[in-house]
């Protein structure tokens, strides 16, 4: 009498798990990795937006120093023009950067957020050239290959959580010399990036 064994049995196999203790350890110490890599990333951010700060007030200091020393010579040149109008710059400059860095600082969104929310919002044959994110103000910049992809865009980054209660109302339009693209820039018309609606 002979007996055929059938190894292709369930109950002959090795059984695989597919949530075990190695899958589950390995995911999240990926997760804890990317987590203390993006928090590195913002904090380097903040470290360089805090130094151009110091950078632009010692210059401040120094243009001011150099005024006060011009102002006390007799009448004003078109040198100490340029220097006043140069620190005039210089203020306008730290202002903005300052009130850029306090609502990133008040806000529960980074920079690195709104690079996410632009990675996000990709639509083939539109392409960004300039982002200027200041205190009060998000203005873009970039090219289509053609003009319906333009909201459709707008659509896409609508639909990012970092975008939520965004308006982009300032949109102007142009030609690319030597393309067949189309030129645009976006702004926005609320009080500020990041503001959510209530």
């Amino acid at each position: 009498m002979t007996q055929q064994i059938n190894l292709f049995n369930p109950l002959f196999r090795k059984k695989t798990k597919i949530f075990g203790a190695n899958f589950i350890g390995l995911t999240l110490a990926i997760l804890t990795v990317s987590g203390l890599l993006a928090w590195g990333t913002a904090r380097y951010q903040v470290y360089r937006l805090t130094q151009q700060l110091q950078v632009l007030e010692e210059s401040k200091a120094k243009l001011a120093a150099n005024r006060n020393a011009e102002s006390g010579k007799t009448g004003e040149t078109a040198e100490n023009q340029q220097v006043a109008n140069h620190l005039a710059e210089v203020n306008k400059t730290l202002l903005e950067r300052q009130m850029t860095m306090s609502k990133f600082q008040s806000s529960s969104r980074s920079f690195s957020a709104y690079l996410d929310g632009f990675a996000g919002a990709q639509i083939s044959g539109v392409w960004l050239t300039v982002i200027d994110i200041k205190a009060d103000k998000l203005s873009l910049e970039g090219q289509a290959l053609s003009a319906p992809l333009i909201p459709a865009y707008l659509d896409a980054l609508k639909q990012q959580r970092v975008f939520t209660g965004q308006q982009f109302g300032a949109l102007q339009l142009g030609s690319v010399a030597g393309s067949n693209a189309i030129r645009f820039e976006l702004q926005n018309v609320d009080s500020g990036p990041g503001k959510e609606k209530k």
